[in-house]
């Protein structure tokens, strides 16, 4: 299946993209957005903006990367 990369395409593609989002975000704003977060607001992703995952840091701990000096290499 080939993919048509023409301008375009990809300008519809780009204004279909806009559409969906802007419709998303209507319903998101809107009274039935409003009941469905309200009826699952357990949930995380409807309940709204939830805390970082246990498993993400913004320490990098023992393992991150050592610098390497590799102009210091004998030739």
């Amino acid at each position: 299946m080939k993919i048509d990369m023409s301008a375009k395409e990809i300008t519809n593609r780009l204004k279909t993209v806009n559409q969906f989002s802007k419709a998303c975000l209507s319903l998101a704003n809107s009274s039935a957005g409003k009941r469905i977060r309200e009826q699952f607001s357990a949930n995380r992703v409807a309940g709204g903006i939830s805390p970082p995952s246990p498993h993400t840091t913004r320490d990098p701990g023992p393992h991150r990367a050592v610098q390497k000096d590799y102009r210091a290499v004998a030739g």
